[in-house]
């Protein structure tokens, strides 16, 4: 079984977390196991724990963005323990882009990145893609490193012992309610605001080819704002400026329009959280009194609500 380091700024914990997910049937083939220093136990002395796992990882992931980069733990110690062995062939490190950044003029910029072409998580419209080129990529940097063949046996589900596994097995819901912090507020809806423009420029691209009468402008007219506009035989049908502002983002009618005018059939989502994850929902704040059995929409649920709203006038019998 092949050990997986994680080396990431703690900035970056969720896509660390929704990395790790996707390494799961990894994990279920026992093929891997994942380390971070989220694993350590409390009274273990922190360096020590992490170089000794460093130290012994098959496989060493570098997430990479301008939090790692301006990290000098991740950067001075971390990397360079990594690239250390690396170079000696004792392991493979992996840079993993998931941000744009000034990643390409570091050490790691000798290194082949992934996703593919070094395009970032983050710019994906769709993230689990990349997320899917990342484990394609560590599945065959473990088959390069020779490991050990991958059992695709069943795992046994009864008796009280599998031959094998660790004894100190546990349970992977960790869940525990949290109070999320200004700052993870404000990074969490400005990626979120980054993401549905990407979803939105792709989507476009998408539309014009399978409509070729249908051409479409998008213009990133701020860092809050994003305008797009969508024509039909050279008509202008709809249009729409996608605008981020301290805990919401909505879509309305025009460019330079009131940012109230989203009340005429357009829409707007509130950030919420359930003490568990963040996320977005219509028509309710922080304190406004959010139940938690509602749904709660994710970056990629909140874009294809508002890409909903905007092509509503091209489903609508137009004759």
């Amino acid at each position: 079984m092949a050990e997986i380091f994680f080396s990431y700024s703690h900035h970056d914990k969720e896509y660390r977390d929704e990395l790790e997910k996707h390494l799961a049937v990894l994990k279920h083939e026992g093929a891997i196991q994942a380390w971070h220093d989220r694993r350590i136990i409390a009274g273990d002395v922190l360096d020590d724990s992490i170089s000794h796992h460093l130290n012994k990882a098959d496989v060493i992931l570098c997430l990479l963005s301008s939090n790692f980069l301006a990290s000098r733990y991740c950067f001075d110690v971390e990397m360079q323990r990594a690239l250390e062995r690396h170079e000696r062939k004792e392991a493979r490190v992996i840079p993993v882009i998931i941000h744009p950044c000034d990643w390409i003029h570091s050490p790691l910029g000798k290194l082949r990145a992934t996703p593919d072409d070094g395009k970032p998580i983050s710019k994906f419209p769709n993230p689990h893609d990349a997320y899917l080129n990342v484990v394609q990529d560590i599945r065959s940097a473990l088959t390069s490193l020779g490991l050990p063949k991958v059992s695709h046996e069943k795992p046994r589900t009864h008796g009280t012992h599998v031959p094998g596994n660790p004894a100190h097995a546990r349970s992977s819901n960790m869940w525990v309610k949290k109070t999320f912090s200004d700052q993870e507020r404000d990074d969490f809806i400005r990626e979120g605001f980054t993401y549905m423009t990407n979803y939105f420029e792709a989507s476009l691209k998408e539309l014009e080819s399978v409509s070729p009468h249908l051409k479409a402008r998008l213009d990133r007219t701020s860092t809050n704002e994003t305008y797009v506009v969508i024509y039909d035989n050279g008509l202008k049908v709809t249009q729409g400026t996608l605008q981020r502002k301290e805990h919401t983002v909505q879509i309305h009618d025009s460019e330079g329009s009131s940012p109230n005018s989203f009340m005429m059939g357009r829409g707007t989502l509130s950030l919420v959280d359930d003490g568990y994850q963040m996320g977005y929902h219509e028509g309710h704040g922080f304190g406004m009194g959010y139940g938690q059995n509602e749904k709660i929409l994710s970056h990629e649920g909140a874009a294809e609500y508002f890409w909903s709203q905007l092509i509503a006038p091209l489903q609508r019998d137009r004759r």
